[in-house]
């Protein structure tokens, strides 16, 4: 639907400069077809692969690796596109809505801003070796993870460590 937001707000505005302040604006939507549908997506265009985990009982954990998610949802790489994790999602502070949580420190366990995101790098990881994508940079983990099999995890921390691909293919991926 898509709606005059200008005209809309012009409305509740007039209502309280008129003193009014219950009441009713009608906000005309206009019906707009899509251009890209699901069905065109179907028939043009694949899954070529996937990866998925289970999350933990950590809420701190689970919020971080959400919010993360979200910002990459919808990203879309043209042919030659570059995608760099720590770039895109940037520094892990509480500033960027990132709570503590485990992270590798050293042999360490620590808490700290943004743990568990390197469960998002590494699914990502993975679908990206099922799809031929070339990989720029990739760290494994000190130990293996609980949410990936030995060597397929992608390890970030800002700054020293990063998954870095490229889209080599000849198509968009999302």
């Amino acid at each position: 639907y898509v709606i005059d937001i200008d005209k809309a707000s012009a409305d509740v505005k007039a209502l309280l400069d008129a003193g009014t302040y219950e009441g009713i604006v009608v906000v005309d939507a206009d019906i707009s077809v899509p251009t890209l549908t699901t069905e065109i997506i179907q028939n043009e265009y694949g899954l070529i692969s996937s990866s998925h985990s289970g999350t933990t009982a950590n809420n701190n954990r689970n919020h971080n690796i959400r919010i993360t998610c979200e910002k990459i949802d919808g990203l879309v790489l043209l042919p030659g596109q570059e995608f760099s994790f720590n770039d895109f999602i940037g520094r892990r502070t509480a500033e960027a809505g990132y709570l503590p949580a485990g992270t590798i420190q050293g042999n360490e366990i620590k808490e700290d801003y943004g743990g568990g995101i390197c469960q998002v790098s590494s699914m990502i990881y993975q679908s990206v070796i099922k799809s031929n994508l070339e990989i720029i940079e990739r760290w494994p983990h000190r130990w293996p993870s609980t949410y990936a099999d030995e060597g397929t995890d992608a390890a970030v921390d800002y700054g020293s460590q990063d998954f870095h691909f490229r889209n080599n293919s000849n198509y968009p991926i999302a």
